[in-house]
């Protein structure tokens, strides 16, 4: 086994020669075999056939005929270990602030992003000036129109297709002509309501009976005028009236 020497080792063993310059080219006028006579393995493996004799050395040669001790190669520099991942920002985050959670109140979201508390508004009242008291209401229950309903006032409240009408059908149904087709009137002292067709070709029946006069009429019955039937669904009666002591009255205009 080959044993290489620093430079340094090979100075102190063999002192250079006198007259060496040591800043001297080194691969200059290098002789073929630099040690000689002195290389110990010289002539050990002439015997041996060409075949089976170890290779000569490589010539780990620096600075002339002087051999180098190997070197280790140094450790590689570990690598810098990644940095951890920031933590993934849940959803939510940025909401709380002083303990507090920012919920969204939806269906009040305005474009821009701006939520509007529908609790924080201050309190809004409205006012009665002009109100109209309802004495009962007239409720489509079956024809064109079915589900509406209309208030009826006190006095008369004439029923047809024109705009004009307190009871305007306006539905489809031209069996029901444009005025006065039939007449509902409450009548405040006797807290009464009464029904009367008002002469038109097209009968009115009072609960399925033909109207022919002027009849009483009650909460519950219906009227029927063509393909439309009308409900009444009295408010003011014999329990209850606007005139009664306690009852607001009425606001002036």
């Amino acid at each position: 086994m080959w044993e290489l020497v620093s430079p340094m080792d090979a100075l102190e063993e063999e002192p250079a020669a006198a007259g060496n310059d040591p800043f001297a080219d080194p691969f200059e006028d290098r002789p073929a075999d630099p040690l000689g006579d002195a290389d110990p393995l010289r002539g050990r493996f002439d015997d041996l056939p060409e075949d089976i004799r170890p290779a000569p050395a490589p010539p780990h040669r620096l600075f002339g005929d002087r051999p180098l001790r190997a070197v280790p190669a140094p450790d590689p520099a570990p690598l810098p270990e990644p940095a951890a991942p920031a933590a993934a920002e849940l959803p939510g985050a940025g909401l709380r602030r002083s303990g507090r959670v920012k919920t969204r109140l939806l269906g009040f979201e305005h474009s821009t992003g701006h939520t509007t508390d529908i609790f924080d508004r201050p309190p809004t009242t409205q006012s009665v000036r002009g109100a109209q008291f309802p004495v009962g209401w007239i409720v489509v229950v079956d024809g064109p129109g079915r589900g509406a309903s209309m208030a009826l006032l006190t006095g008369v409240s004439q029923i047809g297709r024109d705009d004009d009408q307190a009871i305007q059908l306006d539905f489809g149904d031209t069996a029901v002509s444009r005025k006065n087709h039939a007449a509902i009137a409450y009548d405040e002292e006797t807290r009464s309501f009464f029904v009367g067709h008002g002469g038109k070709s097209n009968l009115v029946r009072l609960n399925g009976k033909p109207l022919l006069s002027t009849e009483p009429m009650k909460d519950g019955d219906t009227l029927t005028i063509g393909e439309t039937r009308l409900r009444l669904v009295a408010l003011c009666g014999e329990r209850f009236s606007w005139s009664d002591p306690g009852v607001a009255e009425p606001a002036g205009p």
